[in-house]
């Protein structure tokens, strides 16, 4: 079953399995040099996971993000932000037509999400 994964761990390894874009292969290298191996989410994944099944999407917790782009995003977003910053990462599935989760449940997601990483008692416009 399609569903959306939010991630809780970035790791600072880029490893593509496979040559793409032109760039060749990548096999277990790091980010960042000297960074730290992983690096938690500032966002409470379990809450998000809770809010967006209570609002009736298909969600699960993910240990982690992989080892390409959508992991080195986290990654680098949590090494360029303060640690009083939120960040969270929500993997969005493939849409199956038609069979894959439907564009207004992801959107939702999506809100769901983005007003988990806003502070305490903010909500956004509606406008």
């Amino acid at each position: 079953m399609d569903q959306v994964h939010v991630e809780q761990v970035a790791l600072n390894v880029f490893d593509t399995g496979q040559s793409g874009n032109g760039r060749g292969r990548h096999e277990n290298e790091r980010l960042v040099a000297d960074g730290p191996l992983a690096l938690c989410s500032r966002w409470d994944a379990p809450g998000v996971v809770r809010k967006l099944q209570a609002a009736g999407i298909p969600a699960c917790a993910s240990f982690h993000a992989g080892t390409y782009a959508c992991n080195a995003s986290l990654y680098l977003a949590l090494r360029a932000t303060t640690d009083s910053t939120a960040v969270g990462f929500l993997h969005i599935p493939y849409r199956r037509w038609p069979h894959g989760l439907r564009l207004g449940l992801l959107i939702r997601a999506v809100g769901i999400a983005i007003e988990s990483l806003m502070p305490q008692g903010a909500l956004l416009s509606r406008g």
